[in-house]
């Protein structure tokens, strides 16, 4: 899975993941790390988070990158 992978790395890298976290948004956001004192939040976006093959997202996909952040306090990447 790769979420599991971006787990091992952050990890690796001497951080604390935390694993699909319920927000207050309602939004589950896949991996939360702190890093120097700012909460980070990370999307594993696999392929079901887009339009068929192609690289745009889904709407509901957009509609959590858009929320998270404001609602949440929180910045949010996806890898």
């Amino acid at each position: 899975k790769t979420q599991d992978g971006v787990v091992a790395q952050l990890s690796h890298i001497g951080l604390d993941p935390k694993e699909e976290i319920l927000m207050g948004s309602g939004y589950r956001i896949d991996v939360l790390v702190e890093v120097n004192g700012k909460t980070i939040g990370v999307e594993v976006d696999g392929p079901h988070h887009f339009i068929g093959k192609g690289r745009s997202p889904l709407a509901r996909t957009i509609l959590k990158r858009r929320q998270v952040p404001p609602i949440d306090g929180i910045e949010l990447v996806s890898v």
